[in-house]
């Protein structure tokens, strides 16, 4: 396994998938998503400045998954808004340091991600109209 590139819509599964694989692998779990959320708790301050904070992460899980893979640990790196830009520059970088991946894509039909959603208390965040403009974001 290696490397997991973990990606998918907004109540997708993804955290969910990842747990499960580092419990199967004892991979280590990289949540860009956890990180940024916490960064940007006070709101964001614009896409550019988050995309250029979640790139810094970024840059610092490949990092960590060459020096997992060095000891032969397994990394997921879990994020549901991957742009190409950013899927192609990790790929590149796993690739330029011999270290193998995968991209995993998860799906889930709007319903049950709404339903999710409001399950683990982000119905106020996210109602059917916010989720529909993230969805709209996602780049497939």
């Amino acid at each position: 396994m290696s490397v997991v590139l973990l990606r998918g819509k907004i109540g997708s599964g993804k955290t969910c998938r990842a747990v499960s694989l580092c419990e199967e692998t004892g991979a280590q779990h990289l949540c860009l998503d956890s990180v940024t959320d916490k960064l940007f708790a006070d709101g964001c301050p614009g896409r550019e400045r988050r995309l250029a904070t979640e790139r810094a992460v970024l840059e610092y899980f490949l990092e960590l998954a060459v020096s997992n893979h060095a000891a032969g640990r397994d990394t997921v790196i879990d994020h549901g808004f991957w742009t190409r830009a950013e899927l192609g520059f990790a790929a590149g970088y796993l690739e330029e340091r011999g270290v193998p991946y995968r991209v995993l894509t998860l799906e889930a039909d709007f319903e049950t991600r709404l339903m999710r959603v409001a399950a683990r208390g982000d119905g106020e965040r996210f109602d059917r109209e916010r989720l529909a403009f993230f969805d709209s974001l996602f780049e497939e």
